[in-house]
């Protein structure tokens, strides 16, 4: 399953919890199901692939050149919408 972070925050007992966007759905999990230290890796619009079961995170792995890409390719589009704006 691959997932897109969007962001982290903090719950009612100051548990960071990892909000990822899931085709058309936000996931919320917490720091504790997910590998430990896994939540500090994390970057906003990281794209992430892994098993959720359960509410848990299983085996994640962070994909980073895909994460890149993607950045640059929203860039792009987004630099094209304000040239187009422009004139």
């Amino acid at each position: 399953m691959r997932l897109i972070l969007d962001r982290i925050g903090l719950n009612n007992e100051n548990k960071r919890i990892a909000t990822f966007e899931c085709e058309d759905e936000y996931i919320d999990i917490n720091e504790d199901n997910m590998p430990n230290g896994f939540i500090d890796k994390l970057f906003v619009n990281a794209i992430v692939e892994g098993e959720y079961t359960d509410g848990k995170l299983i085996n994640p792995v962070i994909l980073i050149e895909e994460t890149e890409k993607k950045e640059a390719e929203m860039k792009k589009r987004l630099s094209s919408i304000f040239k187009k704006g422009k004139k």
